[in-house]
């Protein structure tokens, strides 16, 4: 499988050369698409995020596949709490609870 995906990435990322952008560049603008193509990008970079977490664990996972300069240090636990939201699929009135009570424990740090 990873042979497999190595030569895959080389040739994505030839094709992508060839055409004067990055894959990373590509990515981003297809998951900024809207409709049902946008939808497709973004439900391929989540099913990739998901596949490190389980492969490697969460916090790999953010620290693999975002950069530094990607998220500052006080917006970081906004992500993990938009992925828990996400995951979890709790109530409006739980997620707001959830975010009151978390809130109230970082103002006692």
């Amino acid at each position: 499988m990873r042979e497999t995906a190595v030569n895959l990435l080389n040739q994505i990322t030839g094709v992508c050369k060839r055409n004067g952008e990055s894959l990373s560049t590509v990515l981003g603008e297809c998951c900024s698409l809207i409709g049902k193509p946008g939808q497709d990008a973004r439900e391929v970079v989540s099913n990739v995020f998901d596949s490190v977490v389980q492969e490697k664990g969460i916090r790999t996972a953010f620290s693999k596949l975002l950069s530094e300069g990607s998220v500052d240090g006080e917006s970081a636990p906004d992500w993990v709490y938009l992925l828990f939201k996400v995951k979890s699929r709790i109530s409006g009135s739980a997620w707001q609870d959830l975010t009151i009570i978390s809130q109230n424990w970082e103002g006692q740090g």
